[in-house]
């Protein structure tokens, strides 16, 4: 193997539309592009929604492994420790806490302690071991890993707090791919017509996210409809939810609120789609009200996208506040909430903002893993 040429492996839990998957996605696109044989392990088989991501993966030429059942503890515990032996990486990246101490554990009983082991915390509480359990196991039965990577300051310092300082650790925010919002533009009059079916000059609210209490899209819904009815010049907005069913409990009582309020024209449920890019170009104002996120790709994507954006004032998003044509408010508030729908709906459809998201690059964030990668590969 040559110096500039890695095998690196990532290590995830269910391969999925979620932001710590799209990250992985996008590190190995990066990774793959200078030159690297990258490969990607589940430990359980992907969501049926992430059959694209794989296929684009797969064509770029990364290698995806993932059973072809649903794994017990055991079982995991085999199938990852068979692979690694195969594959036999410089580096191995687990995402979240389950696969690293999956991974951990399996390095250890397969007598591969010498492959370095990368810990990168997702978790949207930024507390991610906040479980007794998992700091028990953490402290006292898995071996630490080779270094750590926290999406944020606020990880950081819980996790050495929880855990202490028993591994080299180092913040790196997620990056996107910003080229993907480059044409947008150029797609937003298709996007209006063929998939939100709205006139010129009709307004179009947008929430991404998995349906659950964490996304909060009750609470947009609540706002449109209080904003519905108080501003004529809202009569002709719609609002559009996107994602997969987490919750069917909260995404049922949801559906039900919207057609007691007899809005379900003005509010419409798209389901779960892999085109963000294209439904940000399409839309005039992006909804996030979530109850806690941690460094949220989504939050980066409509920030990238130029679009309106009004999302919680929680310490995830207050990168944003620096940015313009955002508001960061407490979206249990309601009738604060309503009027930023009001205010936001006033504007020129399509209209966008100029942001700089140079420093939220995926181009620099896979720099700076692969730049962790190559120092633990030439310190075995």
């Amino acid at each position: 193997m040559t110096s500039n040429i890695m095998r690196i492996c990532h290590v995830i839990y269910i391969p999925r539309l979620s932001g710590a998957e799209i990250l992985v996605r996008d590190l190995t696109l990066s990774h793959i592009s200078m030159g690297n044989q990258v490969a990607i392990i589940s430990i359980q088989p992907p969501e049926t929604s992430f059959a694209n991501e794989i296929e684009q993966l797969q064509d770029a030429g990364a290698l995806f492994i993932f059973p072809k059942m649903m794994l017990g503890k055991l079982s995991r515990l085999a199938f990852l420790g068979r692979e690694l032996k195969k594959l036999n990486p410089d580096v191995a990246i687990a995402h979240s806490v389950i696969p690293s101490a999956y991974v951990r554990l399996v390095l250890k009983l397969i007598g591969r302690k010498d492959i370095p082991t990368v810990t990168v915390l997702h978790n949207a509480s930024q507390d991610d071991y906040a479980s007794k359990y998992w700091r028990s196991l953490e402290k006292w039965v898995i071996p630490p890993p080779s270094y750590l990577i926290a999406l944020t300051e606020t990880a950081k310092h819980n996790y050495q707090k929880r855990i202490g300082d028993r591994t080299k650790i180092e913040v790196i925010p997620n990056g996107i791919n910003l080229k993907r919002f480059s044409y947008l533009n150029s797609v937003r009059n298709e996007v209006r017509e063929t998939i939100f079916r709205v006139k010129n000059g009709e307004k179009v609210f947008l929430q991404i996210g998995r349906f659950g209490s964490t996304k909060q899209q009750h609470l947009s819904v609540s706002a449109f409809i209080s904003a519905f009815r108080e501003c004529s010049y809202l009569l002709s907005a719609k609002l559009f939810l996107v994602g997969l069913v987490e919750d069917s409990q909260y995404y049922q009582n949801l559906k039900k609120k919207v057609a007691d309020s007899g809005l379900e024209e003005a509010i419409v449920f798209l389901g779960a789609c892999t085109n963000v890019p294209e439904l940000l170009a399409g839309a005039d104002v992006y909804l996030m009200p979530s109850k806690r996120e941690a460094h949220s790709v989504a939050f980066l994507e409509a920030l990238a996208s130029g679009i309106t954006i009004i999302a919680s004032d929680i310490a995830a998003f207050q990168h944003g506040r620096y940015f313009p044509g955002v508001t960061l408010i407490q979206p249990d508030n309601i009738k604060l909430f309503s009027e930023e729908i009001s205010n936001a709906a006033n504007q020129n459809p399509g209209k966008l903002w100029e942001r700089n998201l140079k420093d939220y690059s995926i181009d620099k964030t896979s720099h700076a893993y692969l730049h962790i990668f190559n120092f633990l590969s030439t310190n075995r």
